[in-house]
């Protein structure tokens, strides 16, 4: 077997069965235009051998390329979770061979052998995937946070792989909700996981990207942890692993004898530049201000009144029915007496709507003069505008605006608002356009 890191999470299998796809992202921009792969590469698509089968392991768009997989053959099997938007979008763009993934249900695909590993995730469905033929067995962990029990699981049946691609990065991403995560917490335990699953060669891996152009800022606050040093710490461990550290063209090859690497040697491949540098952690590095671009040019006195519509008819009449409808995320800014304040900034000035909840009298009220609320929400002009209207997706939006909180840890009210008014206005559609699965015809219509 030999594995050829094409990108991110993006990885070439070439098995006893054929050529394995896994997570392709295949061109840059991804996620909503918002990040690319780093380190910098470009992928050769007419050199890629003929493909056996494609492996998703969930629907973020950093794994669930909609643009990449339109370039794939569509009669290619795909195996991924029983995940209805995720499935949606691939009959979408034609892909009919839709293999459903169950954890520990082992899968055959002529000589090579599938077998899913759940995450421990509540929030959707994911898999990780052990690959296995005669060479050997390679697994691929991407984002799933794993149990013990699940290790064990994993140990009972398919016994320890020879190579792990590991979970190995601490992204903050609570930045964007303004709850900074326990990252000194999560690297620990996946150096544990690294160590409990036992593979005599492990990959850091899944976390080559970068936030791009105005949103560069990004990349000095979410990646406090840098491949190298996992490796470093990895090694120090008693187990004293194998550890190899793949840049973009660069393949393992798996024998029964020993896992050997390749540099550089794939056609459909090639490292354009290691940035790697631009991912340098620096949590106190100044945030910008905010500010609207407004790069889709929509009219100022367009701007203005849909953002005041949506606010004021919107935004503002759910909460006010919210409350007596004992609405689930609005119940809880009530029975906190919490404050709620709303700040669309426009290229030339900055509106603010505010609400104070109040327990006691089981209301809320308008309180726009709050001097210091609770929780803020800060975002441009027009990328509510976009969002609201379906150009954009909750993937670019959390790049476009900020949140602060005074410890209170709520849901945010303008997102929640967002996807319930774009479910009731649109529909699946709606849905679709919020988490970003629409496919380029779709988009177009």
């Amino acid at each position: 077997m030999r594995a050829t890191l094409i990108g991110h999470a993006t990885w070439l299998l070439e098995t006893e069965a054929g050529a394995v796809l896994t997570d392709p992202v295949l061109s840059d921009p991804f996620e909503d235009d918002t990040v690319v792969s780093c380190p910098r590469r470009e992928v050769h698509l007419e050199h890629l051998p003929p493909l056996a089968a494609i492996f998703l392991s969930h629907r973020h768009l950093d794994h669930f390329h909609l643009p990449s997989l339109e370039r794939l053959d569509r009669r290619v099997p795909v195996f991924c979770p029983d995940d209805a938007l995720l499935l949606r979008g691939l009959r979408a763009v034609g892909f009919t061979d839709c293999r459903l993934l169950h954890a520990f249900e082992p899968v055959q695909l002529g000589p090579l052998r599938l077998l899913p590993t759940p995450s421990s995730s509540p929030t959707f469905v994911e898999y990780g995937l052990v690959f296995e033929d005669h060479s050997g067995r390679l697994f691929n962990q991407v984002d799933t946070p794993l149990s013990r029990a699940t290790i064990e699981r994993l140990h009972a049946l398919s016994g320890r792989p020879d190579v792990h691609l590991a979970a190995y990065a601490t992204q903050d991403f609570g930045l964007f909700e303004a709850r900074r995560q326990d990252t000194a917490g999560i690297y620990a335990r996946n150096l544990d996981v690294a160590e409990a699953v036992g593979a005599r060669c492990v990959v850091p891996a899944a976390a080559g990207f970068r936030f791009a152009d105005d949103v560069g800022w990004l990349n000095a606050h979410l990646f406090p942890i840098a491949e190298a040093r996992f490796a470093a710490d990895l090694r120090k461990r008693p187990t004293r692993p194998q550890v190899e550290c793949l840049l973009p063209g660069d393949t393992l090859e798996l024998t029964a004898a020993r896992v050997t690497v390749h540099r550089q040697q794939a056609p459909y491949v090639s490292l354009v530049a290691n940035d790697a540098a631009l991912l340098t952690y620096a949590p106190d590095s100044p945030v910008p201000e905010l500010t609207d671009l407004n790069e889709p040019e929509h009219p100022a006195d367009y701007l203005a009144q849909f953002i005041d519509g949506f606010m004021e008819t919107g935004l503002s009449a759910f909460l006010a029915d919210a409350v007596p409808a004992n609405e689930a995320v609005v119940s809880r800014y009530v029975a906190a007496n919490a404050s709620y304040q709303v700040e669309v900034v426009f290229p030339d000035h900055t509106r603010r709507w505010a609400w104070q909840f109040d327990a006691a009298a089981h209301a809320v009220r308008r309180a726009d003069d709050l001097a210091r609320p609770d929780i803020t929400k800060s975002i441009a002009a027009s990328t509510l505008v976009d969002l609201v209207s379906g150009h954009r997706s909750c993937f670019y939006a959390r790049t476009r605006s900020r949140r602060s909180s005074e410890g209170l840890d709520l849901r945010d009210l303008l997102s929640h608002f967002v996807l319930l008014w774009k479910l009731t206005h649109r529909g699946e559609r709606g849905r679709l356009e919020y988490y970003g699965l629409l496919s380029t015809a779709e988009r177009a219509a």
